[in-house]
């Protein structure tokens, strides 16, 4: 069995800058290592979990910033730590990231029914599963974190895409799939899944504003295999136009691709694809 956990990532003005899906994929025993010193991390620190949001507060003192108790010193040591335990236990990293401005321009403000957050769960699923029928063929669980304002939209999507037949006709798939969302402060995956969005995130907003992409960033990608799958304007442009292609607007594609169809329906040409 295959596990892949994914985190989000975004700016803090909702719907604004660079948007972020990132986690990373497990074997059995990788990962009950990471969740073996990932709570003895936690343990050492005494903290209820990680998340690197708060790690790198700018006011950590604050009495709702579960490292209000360390110092700067001992929130960068525990940051190591972190970084050190998510480059050892996964198989491979993954993260799909996009500008959410753009995307809307190009897309939903076309009609096409599907947010961003949505898109990008979507494309994790797909390359996940491509991943997986290349490198591991097995069985594949994807979970990813709970609460994002489109969740049940996305759920949404996922269900149908996993279920729908014509989305795996050229691609072949893993001989199960199945997907969940978790609660990350009670998952260790989850939090490490945090770590590599944060830091994806962070580096392409430094890339794209002239800043250096940070020494701890590095030293969590630094060769890793991850995956980065960027929808810049250009990228957006052409999904677009296939889109319109394919369905005609962009609104019919969203359906054609995210709607469960009518078996009924079907036979009069309305669920061709």
């Amino acid at each position: 069995m295959i596990h892949a956990y994914f985190d989000e990532s975004a700016e803090e003005k909702v719907g604004h800058g660079v948007l972020t899906v990132a986690g990373y994929i497990f074997e059995e025993d990788g990962l009950r290592g990471l969740e073996g010193e990932w709570a003895k991390l936690l343990e050492t620190y005494r903290l209820p979990y990680f998340h690197m949001t708060e790690c790198n507060a700018d006011d950590p003192l604050s009495s709702e910033n579960v490292f209000s108790h360390l110092t700067k010193p001992e929130r960068i040591e525990a940051a190591k730590g972190a970084i050190a335990i998510a480059r050892k236990h996964p198989l491979h990293g993954a993260a799909y990231v996009v500008w959410q401005e753009e995307y809307r321009e190009i897309l939903e403000d076309g009609g096409f029914g599907c947010d961003a957050y949505s898109f990008l769960l979507w494309s994790a699923l797909l390359q996940v599963s491509k991943w997986c029928i290349t490198n591991r063929p097995q069985s594949l669980s994807l979970y990813f974190e709970q609460g994002y304002k489109t969740q049940s939209r996305a759920n949404d999507l996922l269900q149908f895409a996993i279920q729908d037949e014509a989305v795996w006709r050229n691609k072949g798939r893993p001989p199960v799939i199945r997907h969940s969302f978790f609660d990350k402060d009670a998952s260790y995956p989850g939090q490490a899944a945090d770590l590599l969005a944060w830091h994806v995130r962070k580096g392409n907003a430094n890339v794209s504003s002239g800043k250096p992409v940070r020494r701890d960033s590095t030293a969590l990608f630094e060769d890793r295999s991850i995956k980065t799958v960027h929808y810049p304007r250009e990228r957006l442009v052409e999904i677009r136009d296939h889109f319109i292609l394919k369905g005609g607007t962009l609104e019919r594609a969203a359906q054609i691709l995210f709607t469960p169809i009518d078996p009924f329906l079907a036979d009069e040409g309305a669920g061709s694809r």
